[in-house]
């Protein structure tokens, strides 16, 4: 559990990281965490890698979430949204 406190706030202290999750998983020792971007156009596969060489972290998986569904959502209205405002100027 320590272990995945100094992951957890190691990663959150990335500057390209905006949130750092846990995700439910199997009581297996070990901690599965969800990496969220500032920017989610970016993929952060590379920054977590290298911070996980960096730490020597034991990982079994590392994987990319395609965009969720309220994430594309959110992104669809609020660039309308900002689009019209700029319109209107």
């Amino acid at each position: 559990a320590a272990d995945a406190a100094r992951v957890r706030a190691a990663l959150a202290a990335h500057d390209q990281v905006a949130a750092v999750e846990a995700v439910p998983h199997h009581d297996d020792g070990m901690a599965a965490l969800r990496v969220l971007p500032k920017d989610r156009t970016r993929s952060l596969l590379g920054a977590v890698g290298q911070a996980m060489r960096d730490g020597d972290w034991p990982v079994q998986e590392l994987r990319q979430e395609q965009g969720r569904f309220d994430d594309v959502f959110r992104h669809l209205t609020t660039s309308g949204a900002e689009a019209a405002q700029a319109g209107d100027g």
